[in-house]
């Protein structure tokens, strides 16, 4: 009989008891004490997982089904806005990609809804034992020619083929000791022991994300997929509110004007009718009939054409302000489609976060429809990522977790960095005074200390000596005299290339600090009304230009249209744009101060003496 230990007291109790104290107890009640009618555990644990499947995959659908009509709006946009065949065709392939993603998925929905409702139809009528046996057969002759559900059952249950069958019927193994122990093994990993003295021990089942780093990392990766499939969407929303704000402005635009043309033709006939009045008052004076009559016929026509265009300057003007009102409401709704982006953004980096921290490393897969997705994306049913044989060289997950132990990986990516002994780096830089790089704006350039020029710029200045003359009278030749050196502005320009978001905020940080450096401290400033400041120019080693004092005297930047823009969508430089390729140029005056001129010497400068102080 089995025994239990209440507070130290063991006592003998019937099989009915034992199962009501494990149920009180909140244990699991072995299969080998109360065999339960209904499915078997294995069973109830399938059924279970293929309706959280369910409730996933419907998740992943209406989100597809979300892109794929704002696709479509975004074709009949483009369409209206006279774009181009190959753009429309490219629209169309996306939405033909979604379209197939969409297809696969309801696919795979359809199939996971046949087969819980299999379940649940084996479990109705095996609550039933005059029908039990009868739907034993007949499910398991289905399940032998069924490939496909038989395949779903091995990729949920992570078990090969072989014991598939045992493992539905049985839902557990149960194992007797020498020593009187009984343990029993669930299908989840799970296990229940009582020994000989009626003690009891439980283990917790593999899967739990608690315990299980491979279904933390699937959970922690399902959410990231989400929140990535979401900030896509939001982001085809913003696009679509964007270029719905672009044709309302341009709307706006053409209304204004039109406004415009209609109070200027109407207040030109009022001059007019001024004029043809002023006539017939004259006429009026002459007591010319004729005149006279001819003035009103002239006032009267005049008249009539100023109501008319009276009338269609109020037309203009509603219609003006109605587009006015349209292009508001387009420019609220596109600031919150930009927020719905910031948000999503934070989503999904709070998700990759969250997946990083995970212990387990998985594969990423192919979809049959061309797209790559992550395992937990991908797989049809539940099994943890890289728990079976092909997905690893172990076959395990305690095999797979011992792999990366041996073999242990380094998250970040290690730039790759090269250095010569003695050598400093000849690159240009403009350097600017370290209060200019507090400001969150331009803080990603202390580590260059201002400005620096990621390829070879164009530069180049002019030394000059400038000579007076003198024509003395009656002289052949005219005499000249020396007045003075100067160096000519220095002209820099250079390429920079934007290839990521990163690098998108630091070339957003170089132009913002090129608008700072032309302007004076103003207001209640510090310093307020002295010049902006003095800069340091470094470029192509000491022979060439070594922290030459320099000032900005214009600064310069294009925006190209025949290039792609990069987005930044956080930080200070939340919603602004970088072009993936522009040209950044300045015209810099040499500022030596009195001292630097004052020791200044042709000797030592001609020596070398002088190399790295800034002379030129």
């Amino acid at each position: 009989m089995p025994v239990i230990v209440e507070n130290g007291v063991s006592r003998e109790v019937t099989q009915e008891e034992f199962v009501a104290w494990s149920k009180a107890n909140g244990l699991p009640v072995p299969n080998f004490f109360k065999a339960q009618p209904g499915l078997s555990k294995d069973d109830k644990d399938q059924l279970t997982r293929e309706k959280e499947y369910q409730e996933w995959q419907k998740g992943k659908i209406a989100d597809l089904n979300q892109q794929y009509t704002a696709a479509q709006k975004q074709i009949e946009l483009a369409r209206e806005n006279g774009a181009s065949e190959s753009e429309i065709a490219k629209l169309q392939s996306q939405a033909s990609q979604l379209n197939l993603r969409i297809e696969s998925r309801q696919s795979n929905l359809k199939d996971s809804e046949s087969e819980s409702a299999r379940l649940e139809k084996l479990d109705k009528a095996s609550k039933n034992p005059a029908q039990t046996d009868a739907v034993s057969n007949v499910d398991e002759t289905k399940n032998e020619d069924d490939l496909k559900t038989k395949a779903r059952l091995e990729e949920t249950k992570n078990l090969p083929p072989q014991e598939i069958d045992t493992e539905l019927k049985e839902g557990s193994t149960v194992q007797t000791f020498d020593d009187g122990t009984t343990l029993e093994t669930f299908s989840d990993g799970s296990t229940y022991s009582v020994d000989s003295e009626g003690n009891i021990k439980t283990t917790p089942p593999k899967g739990d994300p608690n315990v299980d780093p491979a279904a933390k990392r699937a959970a922690a990766e399902a959410k990231l997929t989400g929140a990535k499939d979401n900030l896509e969407t939001k982001q085809l929303q913003s696009q679509i509110a964007q270029d719905n704000l672009a044709d309302k402005k341009a709307e706006l635009e053409d209304k204004t004007a039109r406004k415009d043309i209609a109070q200027s033709d109407y207040d030109s006939a009022k001059e007019e009718l001024q004029a043809k009045q002023a006539a017939l008052d004259e006429a009026i004076e002459s007591g010319d009939e004729d005149a006279i009559a001819e003035a009103q016929a002239a006032v009267d026509e005049q008249q009539a054409l100023v109501d008319e265009r009276e009338t269609a300057a109020l037309e203009a003007q509603i219609a003006a302000d109605e587009a006015e009102e349209a292009a508001n409401q387009a420019q609220d709704e596109a600031n919150t489609a930009m927020q719905d982006v910031d948000d999503a953004q934070l989503e999904v980096d709070d998700a990759d976060s969250e997946f990083a921290d995970t212990d387990y490393s998985s594969e990423t897969r192919e979809d049959p429809t061309g797209e790559d997705q992550s395992e937990a994306d991908t797989m049809e049913k539940y099994g943890s990522p890289g728990n079976t044989p092909e997905d690893t060289e172990f076959g395990d997950l305690e095999g797979a977790i011992a792999s990366q132990a041996e073999k242990p990986f380094d998250k970040k990516d290690t730039p790759a960095t090269a250095q010569w002994a003695g050598v400093k780096d000849t690159r240009v830089v403009l350097r600017v005074p370290k209060t200019y790089l507090q400001s969150p704006l331009t803080s990603l350039l202390k580590e260059n200390e201002g400005i620096l020029f990621p390829y070879t710029p164009q530069l180049g200045y002019e030394g000059q000596a400038s000579y007076g003359s003198a024509s003395p009278l009656h002289s052949n030749y005219t005499q000249y005299f020396f007045k003075n050196s100067l160096v000519s502005n220095i002209n820099l320009s250079g390429k920079f290339t934007v290839q990521n978001e990163k690098e998108a905020k630091i070339w957003l940080s170089i132009v913002h600090l090129g608008r700072v450096l032309t302007k004076m401290p103003f207001g209640d400033d510090k310093n307020a009304g002295s010049a902006p400041p003095v800069c340091r120019l470094d470029g192509f080693g000491n022979m060439v230009f070594a922290n030459v004092p320099v000032a900005v005297v214009s600064f310069k930047f294009e925006l190209p249209d025949t290039v792609d823009y990069i987005g930044v969508y956080d930080g200070p430089f939340v919603n602004s744009m970088a072009p993936t390729i522009s040209t950044i140029s300045f015209t810099l005056q040499p500022m030596y101060s009195r001292d630097e001129i004052r020791n200044f010497s042709v000797e030592d400068f001609l020596a070398g003496s002088l190399k790295g102080k800034g002379y030129l």
